[in-house]
């Protein structure tokens, strides 16, 4: 008994160790015909027929049963106008599949040879032989399509919903006919036949209708075939939902906005399941609006959001929406009193948070008012929970300490940041920069250079633009400091001047400048200064001044590392200031020639392009 056990066990090890072995060759030979079939299709793409006709023919051999590599031999004998052995391959492949994927495949090669009628009798041939099957039309369809025969596609098509007699099959691939022929308008009626049969998917149809609007011909073919469609079929909603997405598509944002209104008075007498869609088109619409630059638009479609549905989650945000819109229009009284409308209303909340630091930031940037934008920033860190608003209230209340001339006030607010925990990278980032700034400011240069020298010396993530600027003003600034040490005077007045610039006050920062310019100076500070007093004379709309700047650092200091950048500057002031587009062009052509290592080049080039366009 013992011995027939053990015979048994090593039967069983043996016929295991088999299937294993068998196993590995198998994969093995799988592989290889694998990588074959790859080699195989880099011929063809290399328009090798032949060579990868007979790597096909070869794996076909070792698996007939294969369509794939059917296929293979069978197109590669096309592309080599092969069609007798073609047909000879087709007929082979049926002797072991006989299906209508195979068959039509006969029709497809006969038409190829210009046998346009043998070809036809073969595809009705399939018809026939298979006619309760949906897949039978759909192959021949497509092997007509194919061919171009877009008429005898789309008749193999209705006679397939005749025979099966259900006229709901087949409707997206007669649309995709029509729209290969450019018939539009037949296409948008078979994509809203299909939506009503199947509402799900809206968004499909919704693209594939909106897609057709880029011929502006038509766009008012597309609106009278929905609103006959919305006539016919009232409760449709979808139907209005598209009507209005062509509207938009189409700037049309009266029309769009009468549309949602109207979705939305329908949406009031359905069921209350459906009910919470409430305002949720309107809402989206209003926010299209606002992205497309049609404030007022958005503004009328926010309000209607927040007088119908004013318990809606989409209200607060409405309320916002409006704001943004009127701060957009310039209209910074209305966005100011809106926004106070949303602290008084959702008191302590996300959006009373947010709209303390928007009020803020009008005051700031528009009223140049700091002492009652540090009042609103305030407000943000005492409202609500701790969240990313308050780093940029706290960075902002720094920054209007700074503009009031409170170095000391501005740096305590930068150093309370530094101390925060979970600061992120690029705010420590900012932080160390700020810092270092007012350091400089204040004529504290040794500190500001170590504080310049940590940031550009932090790891510096490569897919963040705005920390690798900070990288390069940091750079700027210590630069800056190493050749002001021979003349710390300069130095000093040089950093007073800045300061006036960042405090917007630019006619006393020009002032300042030109005193310096009659100085004898070093080039490498001298350089540094006439760039400022070229830029500060562009903002104030001094051409003619800021050219002479400009030029003066060309010529006399070709060897400045802000040479390249003073010629781009001279292109600006020609291409945007005086809109001189010949000596534009010969500015920016001299940075490509003179320059070839500059870090302009890109956006030298991309003028231009836009310049010769004009």
């Amino acid at each position: 008994m013992k011995r027939r056990i053990e015979i048994l066990l090593l039967i069983i090890m043996l016929f295991m160790l088999a299937v294993n072995l068998f196993g590995q060759s198998r994969n093995k030979t799988l592989l290889q015909d694998n990588q074959l079939m790859r080699l195989a299709q880099s011929f063809e793409k290399a328009a090798q027929f032949n060579r990868a006709l007979e790597i096909y023919q070869q794996l076909w051999e070792k698996r007939p049963s294969d369509i794939n590599y059917y296929r293979g031999v069978k197109n590669n004998q096309l592309k080599l106008n092969r069609y007798s052995d073609a047909i000879f391959t087709v007929k082979k492949m049926l002797t072991i599949n006989s299906s209508a994927i195979i068959e039509v495949d006969l029709g497809d090669i006969y038409y190829k040879m210009g046998n346009e009628e043998q070809a036809l009798q073969a595809w009705d041939g399939v018809l026939k032989k298979f006619p309760q099957k949906q897949t039978t039309y759909q192959v021949v369809a497509n092997a007509m399509n194919r061919n171009f025969l877009y008429d005898k596609a789309m008749s193999v098509y209705k006679q397939g919903q005749s025979v099966l007699k259900n006229n709901k099959i087949f409707l997206i691939e007669m649309a995709n006919l029509y729209r290969s022929q450019r018939d539009y308008q037949n296409a948008v009626q078979l994509y809203l036949n299909y939506l009503e049969n199947y509402p799900k998917q809206y968004t499909f149809i919704e693209y594939n209708i909106t897609s057709f609007l880029g011929d502006r011909d038509f766009v008012e073919k597309i609106e009278k075939i929905l609103l006959n469609r919305i006539s016919k079929s009232k409760n449709n909603i979808q139907f209005r939902n598209i009507l209005a997405a062509v509207y938009i598509r189409s700037s049309n944002y009266r029309a769009a906005l009468e549309e949602y209104s109207t979705i939305d008075e329908y949406i009031l007498t359905r069921p209350k399941s459906e009910r919470g869609k409430l305002g949720r088109e309107l809402f989206n619409f209003a926010n299209n609006a606002f992205n497309d630059g049609e404030y007022q638009y958005a503004i009328q479609a926010f309000q209607l959001v927040f007088t119908r549905y004013p318990k809606s989650p989409h209200a607060p945000q409405s309320r916002i929406g409006i704001a943004r819109s009127y701060e957009r229009l310039n209209d910074f009284e209305k966005s100011i009193e809106t926004y106070r409308e949303v602290i008084r209303d959702y008191a302590n909340s996300v959006y009373a948070k947010n709209s303390h630091f928007n009020i803020g930031n009008i005051l700031f940037q528009k009223y140049g008012n700091y002492k009652e934008a540090e009042k609103s920033f305030k407000a943000v860190l005492a409202t609500g929970s701790f969240n990313a608003k308050n780093f940029e209230a706290m960075f902002r209340i720094g920054d209007c300490y700074l503009m009031e001339g409170e170095l000391d006030q501005a740096s305590s607010w930068y150093d309370q940041i530094q101390r925060q925990k979970k600061l992120t990278h690029d705010l420590k980032m900012k932080v160390l920069f700020k810092i270092a700034q007012t350091l400089f400011w204040k004529g504290e240069f040794e500190k500001a250079s170590e504080q310049f020298f940590k940031v550009q010396t932090a790891h510096v993530n490569i897919l963040n633009e705005k920390e690798g600027m900070l990288v390069n003003d940091a750079l700027e600034y210590q630069l800056l400091i190493e050749d002001g040490k021979k003349a710390p005077e300069v130095l000093t007045e040089l950093a007073k001047a800045k300061l006036l610039m960042e405090q917007k006050k630019n006619k006393a920062a020009l002032k300042a400048l030109k005193k310096m310019i009659d100085q004898d100076l070093s080039p490498s500070l001298m350089d540094d200064i006439l760039l400022l007093v070229g830029q500060l004379n562009s903002q104030l709309g001094n051409y003619e001044a800021s050219l002479a700047a400009f030029n003066k650092v060309v010529q006399e200091f070709p060897q400045s590392v802000w040479v390249d950048l003073a010629q781009k500057q001279i292109g600006d002031i020609y291409d945007e200031g005086l809109t001189d587009t010949a000596n534009a062009l010969l500015a920016y052509e001299l940075i490509l020639t003179k320059y070839p290592d500059s870090i302009y080049l890109e956006e030298v080039r991309r003028k231009i392009r836009e310049l010769e366009e004009k």
